[in-house]
């Protein structure tokens, strides 16, 4: 029943934007994929449409903190991961506010060479926050957003990755992904996303699954 209708209401995301959504990075990711890769993650709305649209077809492959928002967990577990199953592609999926939390770890995957691949989301806030913001507090942002850009790749750079690169444009997502992910050693892709995207379907705080909200691009078929 379940499984009926997710195929009636599939996910979607807006393909027409000129700005590059993290649905798309990921949906485009998915499609990708190495067979037998394991994925961690951070905290925000990177994992959940990790969740979302990467298939894995094998158990414990999909690394995350789950519920308990560990923002900064990603890449620790990548090591792990990268230690225990050191023939296997270890991706990384992180957003900025995660990926702050735990640069150190970009220094030490850098330092000794690690085969880790990381693909940073940075929309230039914390999503998850912000859009519980415009949700709930009528778009009053406290803490949320950067008004400053960092160029994370060239900080991976600096710490000894061999693969370091920036997009900022939809044009050049799928060649980027496409070197990031045939690189070697440590790799770091940064891509620039749409501030404005909100994830969905969402339950909103004290409402119930008969009150999830679709969005404007979820539609039956």
């Amino acid at each position: 029943y379940a499984a009926g209708i997710k195929k009636r209401w599939p996910l979607d995301y807006n393909r027409e934007s000129e700005t590059i959504q993290e649905a798309m990075v990921v949906d485009l990711l998915n499609q990708m994929l190495p067979p037998d890769t394991i994925i961690t993650t951070g905290v925000g709305n990177h994992q959940l449409l990790a969740a979302q649209y990467i298939k894995m077809n094998k158990p414990r492959r999909f690394i995350t903190s789950g519920s308990f928002g560990t923002m900064g967990f990603g890449m620790p577990a990548a090591i792990g991961a990268h230690y225990a199953n050191p023939d296997t592609t270890i991706l990384v999926i992180d957003g900025d506010g995660s990926f702050r939390m735990n640069m150190g770890e970009v220094h030490t995957i850098g330092q000794y060479g690690l085969p880790v691949k990381i693909l940073l989301l940075n929309n230039h806030s914390d999503g998850m926050v912000r859009n519980l913001e415009d949700a709930v507090y009528g778009g009053r942002h406290s803490a949320s957003e950067r008004a400053g850009d960092v160029d994370f790749a060239a900080m991976a750079a600096l710490c000894h990755f061999r693969f370091a690169r920036r997009v900022s444009s939809r044009s050049a997502l799928a060649e980027g992904l496409d070197a990031w992910l045939a690189a070697r050693g440590p790799a770091l892709l940064e891509v620039v996303t749409d501030r404005e995207e909100a994830l969905y379907p969402v339950v909103r705080p004290g409402a119930s699954y008969a009150q999830m909200e679709l969005g404007p691009y979820i539609r039956q078929r």
